[in-house]
């Protein structure tokens, strides 16, 4: 009987592992999906209502579900437009890669700080590495995802097979 829990921990365990693994690869690429909206409409924003920069990030934040631009528009007062998007994507982007992150910190380089042009020029550019980093996330989901999810139950068999 004691085996019998055993072995039912291990394959737990082991498809714990996988379908969590599985569930962050599909976490970036509905983190990046968000975000992208997100910039979409903080373009618009940007451009059209000409409204400010703390208020056009929460607008489309909280329009997207984006919780990196909610953050960074609650910190801009305290921080500056840089260090609140910089702390915001430290802080509320856990999902995402290293490179996502690298790549996220380049549009707080020109917020608040240039023109608008600029600044339109700045959110276009990081949407179009934002959205190659997307399709990078649902190749990457799909390609791995199933793998995760067998690999973690299949060890686990093999672990309990073996320790039986």
């Amino acid at each position: 009987m004691l085996k019998l829990i055993g072995a039912a921990m291990i394959i737990a365990t082991g498809a714990f592992w996988g379908y969590s693994r599985s569930a962050m690869l599909k976490c970036r690429a509905d983190s990046l999906s968000a975000i992208i909206s997100a910039l979409n409409l903080l373009e618009s924003e940007v451009s059209y209502a000409k409204s400010s920069i703390k208020s056009a990030l929460l607008s489309s934040g909280r329009a997207c579900g984006a919780e990196i631009f909610t953050y960074a528009a609650e910190k801009v007062d305290e921080m500056g437009v840089g260090e609140a998007f910089s702390a915001a994507v430290d802080n509320k982007g856990t999902c995402l890669s290293e490179k996502d992150r690298t790549q996220l910190k380049l549009l707080c380089q020109n917020m608040g700080i240039s023109g608008a042009s600029a600044q339109l020029k700045s959110i276009a550019y990081v949407k179009e590495l934002m959205c190659a980093a997307r399709l990078n996330a649902e190749m990457e989901y799909e390609k791995s995802g199933r793998l995760y999810r067998s690999i973690g139950v299949l060890a686990a068999c093999a672990a309990v097979i073996l320790l039986l």
